[in-house]
């Protein structure tokens, strides 16, 4: 299993909250406590963890409190912050992809700078924005992938998916449920498969062979997690391809 920079417990924490300030104070070139802080603070996100697991419906809601004489109330975060939040997930995913597939550490992200963050916005985004696959997640090629990595994934992964949340089925608790297991997902290196632009591997490649080892160990997870009776009836759908993308 990969030891990337989202565990979080002790030291490893308080360097992804130091690199979680980094970037947006150093890299974003946001003020102090900006609105964008605030929308943040609202859900609870002060580190790396919160901010590249991020979906895009996670970022489409953010608000921030506005304060008057007598009330505080909820405004949505401007579009153009919100661009800026999609486009630091997008660009973890394509440093993801560069390493291998594996994730930034908080001393990445520590790093990372300005400059290296506007170049990707200006060279890749609007390539993004058109819909070209830049960032392949899945097209890892066979001379990449060993057959040592299946290995060490099997041996790796096995108690880890007591860790995920369940899931009843209940709608309020969808979106903090569905944040747990992109965090989860994202320290055991299964991020990129609950991503919409993934790509499967080639069949009769070690890629492929790693990919089909983290798909029925994404299913395992979620045959152990999710309880609602609809939930379940999407799991045992595909209990006999063990297919977690698609109960995903």
């Amino acid at each position: 299993m990969v030891d990337c920079c989202l565990s979080m417990s002790g030291a490893t924490r308080n360097q992804s909250a130091e690199a979680f300030k980094h970037v947006l104070e150093e890299v974003l070139h946001l003020p102090e406590n900006s609105i964008m802080h605030q929308a943040l603070a609202q859900n609870d996100y002060d580190d790396m963890v919160d901010l590249v697991t991020l979906a895009e419906e996670d970022i489409d809601g953010m608000e921030y409190p506005v304060s008057t004489a007598d009330t505080i109330s909820m405004e949505s975060l401007p579009t153009k912050y919100k661009k800026l939040l999609t486009h630091v997930v997008w660009f973890s995913n394509e440093r993801m992809v560069a390493r291998n597939n594996v994730p930034l550490r908080a001393d990445d992200w520590l790093k990372v700078t300005a400059a290296e963050f506007t170049y990707f916005c200006m060279q890749t985004v609007p390539l993004l924005n058109k819909g070209v696959n830049v960032i392949p997640s899945a097209n890892i090629g066979a001379s990449v992938v060993t057959q040592s990595d299946v290995s060490d994934f099997n041996k790796g992964i096995k108690k880890d998916a007591r860790k995920y949340k369940t899931f009843n089925g209940s709608y309020k608790d969808w979106f903090h449920c569905k944040r747990n297991w992109r965090t989860e997902a994202a320290s055991d290196g299964i991020k990129h498969l609950l991503e919409a632009q993934y790509m499967i591997p080639s069949p009769g490649t070690q890629a492929y062979n790693l990919y089909e080892a983290q798909n029925t160990y994404l299913y395992n997870v979620f045959n152990r997690n999710i309880t609602g009776q609809q939930g379940q009836i999407i799991v045992r759908n595909h209990e006999s391809s063990l297919d977690g993308r698609q109960v995903y």
